[in-house]
């Protein structure tokens, strides 16, 4: 687990492994945020193809899976992401939405009833899945 906003989890468990770094989609200088690539290497997982991904990062989603390679996508069996903020750029939103669908299916969808209704590609969705 990693997030750099908090400054510890609220639950110990000795199954729960947590790091006060940010995930980000392209390697940065300041040293809080990692790739999923860096993480991988680091937690010593480059070989593993059955992981899962759970990522909920208020809208920083967008630009890791915009730079994330299709290799490091495959490691991935499962993907469960909180989107958000679908009303900005739309044509990266699909690229990306597509670029998912690659490997990936969506087997389920809710949507957060509690932001905006906006069109997305002819659909009305909430602006947070």
């Amino acid at each position: 687990m990693y997030d750099h906003t908090i400054d510890n989890i609220c639950e110990s468990n000795s199954k729960f492994h947590w790091k006060k770094i940010g995930l980000t989609g392209k390697k940065e200088i300041n040293t809080n945020l990692k790739t999923i690539k860096e993480l991988i290497k680091e937690n010593g997982h480059i070989q593993e193809k059955d992981m899962i991904l759970k990522m909920d990062i208020e809208g920083y989603e967008w630009e890791t899976f915009l730079y994330m390679s299709f290799d490091i996508l495959r490691q991935f069996k499962y993907i469960l992401v909180e989107f958000h903020f679908f009303d900005g750029c739309k044509s990266i939103y699909s690229k990306i939405l597509k670029k998912l669908n690659k490997n990936h299916q969506i087997f389920h969808l809710h949507c957060n009833n509690c932001g905006k209704l906006i069109n997305f590609d002819f659909y009305n969705i909430f602006d947070s899945l």
